[in-house]
């Protein structure tokens, strides 16, 4: 869409309308999934001495930006008792597994991007992998 001549940014990935097969998270306080992304069942990658998985897989999914106006999307998480910062970029899937180390909680943070710029951030996810 246009608007002044200039092309529009892309909107905020918009909350979640399919959620066979996948597992929301729910938050620290019980209250149940985050709208707009969610979290599939995570599985152990790798394991340390004592048979603690080291990392875990993740794969997070969300609907695509509803302006069709999206080129990309990113996935920026944070984790948070280390500051770790780490940033995916999964193209046009609005999905990504990745591994992450466990004894963490993590934050998720999806954006849309186009040449004009970047989305508002959606809402935050949290989980933890210990």
């Amino acid at each position: 869409m246009e608007e002044n001549g200039e092309a529009a940014g892309p909107s905020a990935p918009g909350p979640s309308g399919d959620t066979t097969d996948q597992t929301h998270l729910p938050t620290d306080d019980g209250t149940g999934p985050y709208p707009g992304t969610s979290l599939n069942n995570t599985q152990p990658q790798s394991e340390g001495a004592d048979s603690r998985p080291v990392t875990r897989s993740i794969a997070l999914t969300w609907d695509p930006d509803p302006s069709g106006n999206t080129n990309g999307y990113r996935v920026y998480v944070r984790g948070e008792s280390t500051g770790a910062d780490y940033a995916f970029d999964s193209g046009p899937d609005t999905h990504l597994r990745m591994a992450l180390p466990t004894g963490e909680r993590y934050s998720f943070t999806v954006i849309a991007y186009n040449a004009a710029g970047e989305s508002p951030p959606s809402s935050t996810l949290q989980c933890d992998l210990f």
